[in-house]
């Protein structure tokens, strides 16, 4: 049994062991199933369509996703995250599952009887002031050394450095450098609003982007803060990027209120709302969706 051991990944994934032979993963073209989207997106990044997905279905509607690629490969579908299908793994014949502990824990004996399984922690980093986006980062690496794909990473990591700059640019050169952000989440069925703090992982690409994170309440899962509407208020003209998820969330519901045009942030015309198709808590490709369209809407 062996272990990742670079603090970066420690961080991320808690030390989780590996189950099973370097050996067998990194075959020259690994079969992986992931159980969880973020990791279809590593694979991704290193040059592998996995040849399984959990909610295969909607990850292909992500903006961030390949469809055509994923039904090229023939990629079949893992049932749902929460609780994926034993029988469908085992059909998909595995060399490597990646998913994550808080989902996938309590199956794990049975994952690892079918391939090496890999569970990963990234929910519960968001509880701490470590830099989000690093962790990411840190998980494809070490994930690419596990794989012998070094090589791969290293050109997907370069390639999304020198887009997100080429955005950077853009945007200073409008005069939006340091322009206070808030990202918002307005989930679906209830009235909160999640403010995200800069440790996270979409404000650490709002970052990146020469903008400023201008929330810094205490940090839950993800690395954000459940509000109440009325603290919306409180935010004042900032730049407010928000994702709406699902047709009954809190947004539509605050839209319909006679006071919402009177939010500062409103009334200054810097309320920007985005489909839940773009998902920031990704890998590679999510996180140059997001960006892409952050920048689409503040350099109109």
């Amino acid at each position: 049994m062996t272990q990742w051991t670079r603090r970066r990944f420690l961080a991320s994934a808690g030390a989780l062991p590996l189950i099973g032979q370097r050996a067998r993963a990194a075959a020259a073209t690994p079969r992986i199933v992931a159980l969880e989207w973020r990791y279809a997106d590593h694979a991704r990044s290193l040059g592998l369509v996995p040849v399984g997905i959990a909610d295969l279905n909607a990850y292909a509607e992500q903006a961030s996703s390949d469809s055509e690629a994923l039904r090229m490969a023939g990629t079949l579908d893992m049932g749902r995250r929460q609780e994926p299908s034993i029988e469908a793994v085992i059909a998909a014949r595995p060399d490597l599952i990646l998913g994550v502990v808080f989902r996938h824990e309590r199956i794990r004996p049975q994952l690892a009887a079918i391939a090496e399984t890999i569970l990963f922690a990234y929910t519960q980093t968001g509880r701490s002031d470590d830099d989000q986006l690093a962790l990411m980062l840190g998980e494809l690496t070490d994930l690419a050394r596990h794989l012998d794909r070094e090589t791969e990473a290293a050109r997907s990591i370069h390639a999304f450095d020198r887009e997100i700059d080429g955005m950077a640019r853009d945007i200073a050169a409008k005069g939006l450098r340091d322009a206070p952000v808030v990202f918002a989440q307005f989930p679906n069925g209830v009235n909160a609003v999640r403010l995200f703090t800069p440790s996270s992982l979409p404000c650490r690409l709002l970052e990146r982007l020469g903008l400023k994170p201008a929330w810094d309440g205490p940090s839950e899962g993800f690395g954000f803060t459940t509000v109440g509407p009325e603290r919306l208020l409180s935010l004042g003209k900032v730049h407010v990027l928000a994702v709406a998820v699902g047709t009954d969330n809190s947004y539509t519901r605050l839209e319909r209120n006679p006071l919402w045009p009177a939010m500062p942030f409103v009334a200054a015309g810097r309320f920007h709302v985005m489909s839940d198709l773009v998902w920031p808590f990704g890998g590679l490709p999510a996180a140059l969706s997001f960006t892409r369209t952050v920048s689409g809407m503040l350099l109109p």
